[in-house]
């Protein structure tokens, strides 16, 4: 219960300011170069004060790529909920839509090496802010609004962090959805529509294939 209020809370709280609210810039909100998967990425934190343990909330970006702002825009929750947080930055010349949006798992209609899917990164991304936390166990909680959301329902699908709580999906264009193409447990085929829950039919988290794929909402830009 308390991870499913958390988790509420984030995308309540969050969401309702990204386009909103600006907050002016702060000396406590600091920017860092850290080393994920041999590349260098900037990661804005915030770390609120008179908090002995805090959690940690890690914010992906939409398409604007504004990092920073969707920090800010997080930092009342952190200092009411006790996060630290850490915004990625996904600068659109090393990671374009094709790379960031959609995980960086098909390009030019073809497979790339898993070595190199964008989606990767995530689980890099969470140790490196478990060791800057200071705290290996601390709770982490993803959150993606947008392009963000994108990521992370392909993060989820195909590169799980092990110590994610929750991952927060707030106004993604396009989805993760099974497929008919592969039999089960991998996908849906074989499976009656009637009992596909019965039978143990469904989406899974780490499919050995992409076979799992994205469906663009009409009207939506990706």
């Amino acid at each position: 219960m308390r991870h499913r209020t958390i988790a509420a809370g984030i995308a309540i709280s969050v969401a309702a300011t990204w386009a909103t609210v600006a907050i002016a810039d702060s000396p406590s909100v600091g920017r860092v170069t850290a080393t994920i998967g041999g590349q260098e990425l900037q990661v804005f934190t915030y770390t609120p004060q008179d908090c002995a343990s805090p959690s940690i909330l890690m914010i992906f970006h939409g398409n604007s790529r504004s990092a920073r702002s969707y920090l800010e825009s997080a930092v009342p929750l952190a200092d009411r909920s006790c996060f630290t947080l850490y915004a990625p930055l996904f600068d659109k010349e090393r990671f374009p839509n094709w790379s960031y949006h959609r995980g960086g798992l098909i390009h030019d209609g073809r497979l790339r090496p898993m070595e190199e899917w964008t989606v990767e990164l995530a689980d890099d991304l969470v140790d490196w802010a478990q060791d800057d936390n200071g705290n290996p166990d601390a709770p982490v909680y993803l959150f993606g609004h947008s392009a963000g959301a994108q990521f992370l329902s392909r993060v989820a699908a195909y590169s799980l962090p092990d110590e994610a709580q929750r991952i927060i999906l707030a106004n993604p264009s396009t989805y993760v959805l099974p497929t008919d193409d592969e039999e089960r447990p991998m996908a849906m085929a074989g499976c009656r529509m009637q009992s596909r829950r019965r039978n143990g039919c469904g989406l899974i988290w780490r499919p050995p294939s992409p076979s799992i794929w994205a469906m663009k909402i009409p009207g939506e830009k990706a």
